[in-house]
């Protein structure tokens, strides 16, 4: 299984912080947003791959923490000395909870570091889904929305422009959630 910092090299690969998201035709935003949902897939196949990787580590550190300080807390036990076998038990648990989270901390560092990433891209994407919207309205391929009902009263995809039918949740043409207002 790979470690916290071959995931956060794999992010780095990416050159998320490196790479500029700029537009000035619909085509690039188009290719910016195809870049930033690959973007996105990636992050999610990172993030899956940490969490993967907590889930074995908390399974290692299950059997270990249920027989931490078992044998000499056993021993004391034999002597008639309960609550020092008890004490030991209970301070070689705590200890392994201490190895678990310190072998944790990295992961979860690192999808709070990936969540950031998917906000920020997320927040780009969305920025060329308006800029996109902005130059279809410009265009008159598509209507702009006559009251806060949404786009047209949902007869028109907010990406693409494309018709669509009232009972539709996803446009026929690009595959967008249909966006709807209140009727």
């Amino acid at each position: 299984m790979p470690t916290a910092s071959e995931l956060g090299a794999a992010i780095d690969a990416l050159g998320i912080d490196k790479r500029q998201l700029l537009a000035s035709t619909a085509e690039q935003a188009k290719d910016q947003i195809r870049t930033i949902r690959s973007l996105q897939g990636e992050l999610r196949s990172i993030k899956r791959t940490a969490n993967l990787e907590m889930k074995t580590i908390r399974a290692a550190y299950r059997d270990k923490i249920a027989n931490a300080g078992s044998v000499t807390g056993g021993i004391f036990s034999l002597f008639g000395k309960r609550g020092l076998a008890g004490n030991l038990r209970a301070d070689a648990k705590r200890a392994t909870r201490r190895d678990r989270d310190r072998d944790l901390a990295p992961f979860e560092d690192l999808k709070l570091y990936i969540d950031n990433l998917l906000a920020q891209l997320a927040d780009a994407k969305n920025q060329f889904d308006a800029y996109l919207g902005e130059l279809k309205i410009a265009a008159g391929t598509e209507r702009p929305s006559r009251d806060s009902k949404g786009p047209s009263s949902g007869q028109f995809c907010t990406s693409c422009g494309k018709r669509v039918g009232k009972t539709h949740k996803f446009c026929a043409s690009c595959g967008k959630k249909i966006e709807r207002g209140s009727t």
